[in-house]
């Protein structure tokens, strides 16, 4: 738990907890961990102020990544496989999500149920023809809820080693539609 001050948490493994990262008051970055296996959720934002990035793995979770209040800035990550959704935005959460792939959850990519939209622009969804659409290849990409802004998109995957560290692009545009 992270509750006031400023916190940075780099390169562990979290699992098989309720909760992977929570996050009461305060400011944390959160980078290049693997967070998975949890109960509840990979991260938790209550209230703060968050950047998650450089390439998190947050997977196989409920919720991937829920922002309930104060603010969340989510860039270059891996948000996939969580059986809920991906990225949950509720009661007084702000978020801006860039340059993550968002892929093979289940039930949405991103679900905003707050009056302010959320900025998804810049990630790939799983599709060359983005959120919630199937393409040519018979990839559909993961729904948006909500208001959220989810073009542009970026065409192809961005490349995690076994690691969580990027890779080279691996973007295929011979079946892109």
């Amino acid at each position: 738990d992270v509750i006031g001050g400023s916190t940075t948490v780099t390169a562990n493994a979290i699992y098989d907890n309720g909760i992977g990262i929570r996050v009461q008051q305060g400011a944390a970055d959160i980078e290049a961990n693997t967070i998975d296996l949890n109960t509840t959720a990979g991260i938790v934002m209550l209230d703060g102020t968050v950047n998650v990035s450089d390439w998190n793995a947050v997977t196989t979770n409920p919720i991937g990544i829920q922002v309930s209040g104060g603010s969340a800035a989510i860039q270059g990550n891996d948000i996939r496989g969580n059986s809920t959704g991906g990225v949950l935005v509720d009661t007084t959460g702000t978020a801006v999500l860039s340059g993550n792939n968002i892929v093979g959850n289940t039930g949405y990519g991103v679900r905003n149920d707050t009056v302010p939209a959320v900025s998804a622009t810049n990630n790939w969804w799983g599709s060359y023809t983005g959120a919630g659409n199937t393409d040519a290849g018979g990839r559909t990409g993961d729904a948006v809820v909500g208001t959220v802004t989810a073009e542009p998109r970026t065409y192809g995957v961005y490349g995690m080693s076994t690691f969580g560290f990027p890779t080279e692009d691996a973007v295929n545009t011979n079946d892109d539609g």
